[in-house]
């Protein structure tokens, strides 16, 4: 594993939270069975996918700079593949 994530990403990481939660709500006497975990874990899934959308489109609407079309944040390189003068 050399990729690296944030711990909020990591879905491991959200069923031990959801896991933990359900043990401290059954020392409550509330009981959560293993589908209604995964439905938690599916809801939280969809919930960051949406803020994580909406805070990109916030970004590109709140943005101060026009983006460069056709950039990837590539160096522009000539066709003989030396650095190219941006002209």
């Amino acid at each position: 594993m050399t990729e690296e994530k944030s711990v909020l990403a990591s879905r491991g990481v959200w069923g031990a939270l959801i896991a933990i939660l359900a043990g401290v709500a059954a020392l409550f006497g509330l009981v959560a069975d293993e589908a209604m975990q995964a439905d938690a874990v599916r809801l939280l899934e969809a919930a960051a996918a949406l803020v994580g959308g909406a805070l990109a489109l916030w970004g590109r609407l709140a943005a101060t700079k026009r983006l460069r079309q056709g950039s990837l944040g590539s160096v522009r390189r000539d066709p003989d593949g030396t650095r190219g003068s941006g002209s």
